[in-house]
C-alpha cells in the first residue's frame, strides 16, 4: 500500500469514525458533513482508479448508509434546538406583557 493511498484510506476513516462518536450532538451534524464529503470525495477517485480496492468501495458504502442513518437524529435535535432557542427569546417578554 503507498504513502498516498494509506492517506486518503485513513482520512475519510478518521473523520467517519470521529462524527460516529462525537457526543457533542452541537458538533455531530457538522461533523458527518465533513465525513459525508471525504467519503464522496474517497469515492470519485477510486471510481477513476484502475486498481481493484473492491473493500474501500464497500466500506465507504457502508459509512454513507451508517451516515445516512444517523441523520434524521441530528435534524431532530437541530430542529428541537432552534424551538427551544426562539421559545426561551420570546418567553420572557411575552410572559410579561400577560401578566
Amino acid at each position: 500500500m503507498d504513502g498516498h493511498f494509506a492517506a486518503e484510506t485513513s482520512n475519510w476513516r478518521q473523520l467517519y469514525i470521529g462524527a460516529l462518536f462525537e457526543s457533542d450532538r452541537t458538533k455531530m451534524a457538522r461533523r458527518m458533513v465533513e465525513a459525508r464529503a471525504a467519503i464522496v470525495s474517497r469515492a470519485r477517485d477510486l471510481f477513476h482508479d484502475p486498481g481493484d480496492r473492491l473493500e474501500e468501495a464497500q466500506a465507504l458504502d457502508d459509512a454513507l448508509y451508517a451516515l445516512d442513518a444517523l441523520a434524521p437524529a441530528t435534524r431532530q435535535e437541530r430542529k428541537e434546538s432552534r424551538q427551544h432557542s426562539w421559545v426561551s427569546l420570546f418567553k420572557g417578554p411575552i410572559l410579561a406583557k400577560i401578566e
